[in-house]
């Protein structure tokens, strides 16, 4: 995408994500000073729940003349022609949504989701103020000339690099060396990261470092401050000889901010923070430096869930409005250690997963509900509702029926109406049946990765044999329903066949599925199970039936392979 292409739109708001950053006020104010000079209505803001206060930030806005806003209520403004998200990707989770008729995206970090048509990432480069720099230069658009513009985007490009130290990319490297520069300005700037109150917050915190000596990681806990000065201390730590990662949390009223460093290749700091926030919250950045945010209410169900895997009572606290009750600080603690140390631990290879087909792979609901109401209409029994269908799946077609049948199996007409069930479902199994959103670029994925793919259902073989058929066979190498003879799930020899098939150890496979008959059936063959949010239940259900990972998105489950 060129900067160009922005200009079919007038009225254009530039959105930073939230507790934004050098970096993202750079990249925000080098494109509305473009659009403005264009003749473009533009406004530039920031959401979430903190204003910026950080010293060098509120210098560089007042220093700078950077026109950045805070909206507190986005969902109460007025649409947005077009909305385009600077350093940070339309519907991540550290970006606050404002209502939009079009988004675009400018963005250095990596691809997290499926982006706009009008978008622009690079993430090879060290900042977004060089992609900016870089995109301004393409339109020709003399940086140079505006000496505040100049200022802001080397200022961006040196704190998003560790002060340069981070820098491999020729672009990156253009922009330190060619912009005409305050240096004053930056002398200043770089003087006032922090305050007296923060230098205090962060020595506070020091006093209170846990220290993994097996994985060598540190957890710091600090104080409520600005999120970017949880950065500073996660630096600070990962100076020490013996720490290879670290990770400093605070704890706010709705949740929970996270830094995530790491000095060694073999661990990504932002695969860390993502797999940290997996089903709880969101997270991301650079390999070396990331962040990321819990929501207290998902912390807490996943804090009890924790309690109930190590059987132990969950340490409760009352919130800060004197009703919630949230975990301790010394919980919350405990439940980040144990995610870091699963992280180390699950780093183990995985040579292969094995997906559960109805409410996992495929969404075949509707055609569910339409065979099962086609076989009790021709026996002139009441039909059912997709909801009730929905409650009905998970343990075969054999027991859908018995559910779905009023008298289930007592009914003298049982047999023929699951005959005619079977025999229905097997000609219109795939009218309505789809993929979810994701899951054919997930199998690609994996795919390119060398991992080994099977389908296990309870579904009849023959069916889930010819849903695999049309959709999957390129890139499963076994797909199973239920056999006659055989135990099926929660029973785990199905399963444990499977296993066999792919020739793979339990402990090198990953089984994924939607319902609570997923969950026993990785447990009882000893399987690490992933729980999918987007099927046939949802999170509260497998949270109550004791899911210990969660995904919401399909390609969240790379984080795992």
């Amino acid at each position: 995408m060129r900067l160009a292409e922005l200009l079919d739109y007038n009225n254009i708001v530039i959105q930073c994500h939230d507790n934004p950053d050098a970096d993202a006020i750079a990249s925000g104010y080098a494109l509305y000073i473009y659009l403005q000079a264009q003749g473009k209505n533009v406004s530039l803001i920031y959401g979430g729940y903190n204003i910026i206060r950080k010293s060098n930030l509120v210098m560089m806005v007042k220093e700078l003349e950077i026109p950045i806003e805070y909206v507190r209520n986005m969902s109460e403004a007025e649409p947005a022609e077009l909305l385009v998200t600077v350093d940070c990707q339309y519907g991540e989770g550290n970006v606050t949504l404002y209502p939009a008729k079009k988004a675009a995206v400018i963005d250095h970090h990596r691809v997290s989701q499926k982006l706009p048509v009008l978008s622009e990432v690079r993430s090879n480069l060290g900042s977004c103020s060089t992609l900016l720099w870089e995109m301004l230069k393409e339109e020709k658009y003399a940086v140079n000339d505006n000496s505040n513009l100049a200022t802001a985007l080397y200022y961006g490009l040196y704190t998003d690099t560790g002060g340069f130290e981070e820098i491999f990319h020729p672009k990156d490297m253009q922009l330190r060396d060619e912009a005409n520069i305050d240096t004053g300005l930056i002398t200043k700037l770089r003087n006032s990261n922090i305050s007296i109150e923060e230098l205090e917050t962060a020595g506070a915190a020091l006093l209170r470092c846990d220290y993994n000596e097996k994985y060598r990681f540190a957890i710091v806990k600090t104080g409520p401050c600005d999120p970017n000065v949880l950065g500073i201390i996660s630096d600070l730590v990962l100076e020490v000889d013996a720490v290879d990662v670290c990770l400093v949390f605070s704890v706010l009223p709705n949740g929970v901010k996270i830094s995530v460093r790491s000095c060694i290749e073999t661990i990504k700091a932002n695969e860390l923070a993502a797999k940290i926030c997996m089903g709880i919250g969101s997270g991301g950045g650079h390999d070396v430096k990331a962040g990321g945010f819990l929501q207290m209410e998902l912390l807490s169900k996943a804090y009890e869930a924790y309690c109930r895997v190590i059987g132990t009572e969950p340490r409760m606290e009352t919130g800060e409005n004197g009703r919630t009750e949230r975990p301790s600080i010394s919980a919350i603690k405990s439940l980040l250690e144990d995610k870091m140390v699963d992280y180390f631990e699950g780093r183990e290879t995985i040579d292969a997963v094995i997906f559960d087909l109805d409410g996992t792979l495929l969404d075949t609901l509707e055609d569910l509900k339409d065979a099962v109401n086609a076989a009790l209409e021709k026996y002139k029994m009441p039909v059912r509702t997709l909801e009730e269908v929905r409650t009905f799946v998970g343990n075969g077609v054999r027991k859908l029926m018995i559910r779905a049948v009023p008298d289930g199996e007592a009914d003298p007409q049982f047999e023929e109406v699951f005959a005619y069930f079977r025999s229905y479902y097997k000609e219109h199994c795939n009218e309505k049946t789809t993929p979810y959103e994701g899951i054919m670029e997930l199998m690609h994925e994996l795919r390119g990765r060398g991992i080994k793919m099977a389908i296990l259902s309870n579904k009849f073989d023959a069916g889930v044999k010819a849903l695999n058929e049309k959709y999957f066979a390129e890139y499963t190498d076994v797909a199973m329903g239920e056999i006659p003879g055989s135990k099926r799930k929660p029973d785990p020899e199905m399963l444990n066949m499977v296993l066999q098939l792919l020739g793979v150890e339990k402990e090198h496979a990953l089984y994924v599925g939607d319902s609570d008959v997923d969950i026993l059936t990785a447990r009882n063959a000893g399987v690490r199970c992933i729980s999918v949010t987007w099927g046939f239940r949802d999170e509260e259900f497998l949270i109550d039936h004791e899911a210990g990972i969660l995904i919401n998105r399909p390609l969240e489950l790379l984080e795992y392979v």
